[in-house]
C-alpha cells in the first residue's frame, strides 16, 4: 500500500476515534439531563413498615395545618431513637399546602464527587412517594452550587430518616435533599448560604438534620448542650468554630451544617428559636449509666 493511502487511512480512522468519542459524550450528556426529569427513581427510607412511623405519631398531638409564613426553618434530629421528637417537630409545622422542604444534613459517610451533593430523585415513604423539588435542585447543579449525585443518598440516614415524617405531616411537600461534607471548604460554604438565602421558593421550609452531642455520658451532655443552646439561641453562627473540640462530635454532627444554616436563619431574619425537644438517649431509655450518648435539640426558628 503506497504511503499516501496508508496516511489517509489514518486519518480516517483518527476521526472516526473522535467523532465516536464526542458522541459519548453527547449521550452521557443527555442521559444526565433525562435523568432530572425522572420520576420513577426513587431513594427509599430504610424503615418501611406504616405502624412504625404510627407509633411516633400517636402522641405528636393535632399534626394538621400548623405552620405559619412566620416559621422559616426547623431544627430536627435524624437518629430514631428519638423519633418522638421528630414527630413532634414536623407536626409543628404540618400543613396540607404544596411547600418545598430544604433539608440541609451531614454527610455522614463522607462519600461522593462533590463537597455539597444533591439528590433529583423521589423518595418512597410508608406514607407515599414524597416528590423531588427538581426545578431547585437542577438550578443548583446548573449555577455549580452543589453536584447531583445519587450513590451517598442510598445509605445517608440524615436524610432517609426524616422523610416519611415529611410526607406525613406535609403531604404535598417537595424535597430538596442537600448533604455536606465536613471538608467543605469557606467558599463552598458561603455560596451555598448566598443562593438559599436568595434562591428560597415561596412557601418553602429549610431544615436542619442533626444530632448533637456524641460519645458523652449524659451529664457531660448537658454541660455541652448549655454552650450550643446558646448559640443557636442567638443565631452566632461565627461561634460554631469553637465546638467539638478534640475533634469529635462532643457538641454536633456536623459544624459546617449548624453554621451555615444557623447563618441562613440570621439572613432570613428568623433570629426567634422555640425549643420542642431536648434530651439524650441515655434518658430516653432510662439508663444515665450509659457512657456513651447521642443528644437531641429540636426547634423552630421564625420571624
Amino acid at each position: 500500500m503506497k504511503p499516501l493511502s496508508k496516511f489517509l487511512i489514518l486519518c480516517l480512522a483518527i476521526i472516526l476515534i473522535i467523532m465516536g468519542f464526542l458522541f459519548g459524550m453527547t449521550f452521557v450528556q443527555i442521559n444526565i439531563k433525562k435523568e432530572l426529569k425522572l420520576t420513577n427513581n426513587f431513594h427509599y427510607s430504610e424503615i418501611s413498615q406504616k405502624g412504625y412511623y404510627d407509633e411516633f405519631f400517636s402522641g405528636a398531638g393535632d399534626c394538621r395545618d400548623n405552620y405559619s409564613p412566620k416559621i422559616k426553618g426547623l431544627m430536627v434530629n435524624h437518629h430514631l431513637l428519638a423519633g418522638k421528637f421528630m414527630s413532634h417537630a414536623f407536626c409543628a409545622v404540618a400543613t396540607d399546602k404544596p411547600m418545598t422542604v430544604i433539608i440541609i444534613s451531614p454527610n455522614h459517610f463522607m462519600i461522593g464527587h462533590g463537597q455539597v451533593t444533591i439528590s433529583a430523585y423521589d423518595f418512597q415513604t410508608p406514607y407515599g412517594v414524597l416528590q423531588s423539588g427538581q426545578k431547585l435542585v437542577k438550578k443548583m447543579s446548573d449555577v455549580g452550587i452543589a453536584t447531583i449525585d445519587e450513590g451517598p443518598f442510598e445509605k445517608e440516614h440524615g436524610i432517609y430518616n426524616l422523610t416519611p415524617f415529611i410526607k406525613k405531616a406535609m403531604p404535598n411537600a417537595r424535597i430538596v435533599p442537600i448533604i455536606i461534607k465536613d471538608n467543605i471548604s469557606q467558599e463552598n460554604k458561603d455560596k451555598l448560604v448566598d443562593f438559599l438565602a436568595n434562591n428560597l421558593p415561596e412557601n418553602s421550609l429549610i431544615v436542619a438534620s442533626l444530632d448533637f452531642s456524641h460519645y458523652l455520658t449524659s451529664e457531660q451532655a448537658d454541660a455541652n448542650d448549655v454552650k450550643t443552646l446558646e448559640i443557636i439561641n442567638n443565631l452566632d453562627y461565627q461561634a460554631v468554630k469553637d465546638l467539638n473540640k478534640d475533634n469529635q462530635p462532643g457538641n454536633v454532627d456536623s459544624k459546617p451544617t449548624l453554621e451555615m444554616y444557623l447563618k441562613v436563619m440570621s439572613m432570613e431574619k428568623a433570629k426567634n428559636f422555640t425549643l420542642l425537644n431536648h434530651s439524650n438517649s441515655a434518658k430516653l431509655v432510662g439508663d444515665l449509666s450509659i457512657p456513651e450518648t447521642t443528644s437531641y435539640i429540636v426547634g423552630y426558628f421564625s420571624r
